[in-house]
């Protein structure tokens, strides 16, 4: 392909592309060129020294960290930190009974979590696990926990391990019996999960039948149940009268899949409560680490960051 320079006016070629250069080398020579190129070859050069700004400075922290963290641990026996003020908030009273209060609720329900987040738990269990923390809390009013025992009794003394306690009259301590009621009404309203169909898979539990159960015991609940989880109403009675002629075969016939559902059911009651009580692992592990890891010379170790990390609701 041939590209061909066409200009305006009379004249020959050659004479076109003479004037053409000599316009270039006008403009080459002009002082607006010349500010073009040195303002590139600034832009370079800046380019180069903020990289190599950048990399001092990142050194520069890094050394102040190292000679800083050494400072305090010199000084204050404990790393630098930018929450001094919470760091005092972990020498009071107040804040060491409630940090105790609240572990010992907070294992707790890590324990139910735990228990909870089984594939194998059935909606029957939960209902028994739940309220099995629930008197577990309540009995923490009248004979406190082993951590709040612990902080009431360092606050008696005015020393937790070796730390001096101070206390300051305009820290409002938390409320006891108040706090542990809440939980325990947060909890009960857990049980409110369908009372009739809790009752009604209760009849699944040979334990709780009488010594000569009827044929037809247990028929109107099974009715419900296979309306609530939408199955069979005379396949799962069938299988309900061949469990009670035979007790000792229970899923082998047509309520095995009632029993099925159920424990289904009970899964996912796990999930959902595995997802409420995530909070509350994380809040008793840092609780826990704050309570048992003073640090050297009686100087307590901050860990109230690891309370701060996220937004408990």
């Amino acid at each position: 392909m041939n590209f061909e320079i066409q200009v305006s006016g009379q004249g020959s070629r050659t004479t076109s592309l003479s004037i053409l250069r000599n316009k270039v080398r006008k403009h080459a020579l002009s002082k607006a060129h010349t500010q073009a190129v040195k303002v590139a070859e600034q832009q370079k050069e800046a380019a180069i020294e903020n990289a190599v700004e950048t990399m001092t400075e990142s050194y520069m922290k890094e050394t102040e960290a190292v000679f800083r963290t050494a400072y305090h641990l010199a000084k204050k026996n404990r790393p630098f930190s930018d929450h001094e003020s919470l760091i005092e908030l972990q020498e009071l009273n107040e804040f060491i009974c409630d940090l105790g209060l609240m572990y010992d609720t907070l294992h707790e329900l890590s324990l139910l979590s735990q228990e909870l987040q089984s594939r194998s738990i059935t909606l029957l269990r939960a209902e028994h696990l739940l309220k099995r923390s629930i008197r577990v809390i309540q009995s923490f009013k009248e004979s406190p926990g082993e951590k709040y025992s612990e902080a009431l009794e360092a606050k008696q003394t005015g020393e937790y391990r070796s730390i001096a306690l101070k206390t300051n009259a305009k820290l409002k301590s938390i409320n006891p019996g108040q706090f542990l009621q809440s939980l325990v009404n947060n909890l009960e309203k857990r049980l409110s999960f369908e009372d009739e169909t809790i009752m009604d898979l209760s009849i699944l539990d040979q334990s709780k039948w009488p010594s000569k159960p009827s044929i037809r015991h247990g028929e109107e609940q099974v009715k419900r149940l296979c309306k609530r989880f939408n199955l069979c109403t005379d396949q799962a009675l069938n299988g309900m009268r061949d469990l009670l002629e035979e007790p000792s075969n229970d899923k082998s016939h047509g309520l095995g899949r009632v029993i099925h559902v159920m424990e289904r059911e009970g899964s996912v009651f796990g999930t959902l409560e595995e997802c409420d009580n995530t909070h509350a692992y994380t809040l008793e592990r840092a609780a826990n680490s704050l309570l048992t890891k003073p640090a050297a010379q009686g100087k307590p170790i901050f860990i109230l960051e690891v309370l701060l990390v996220g937004k408990i609701n």
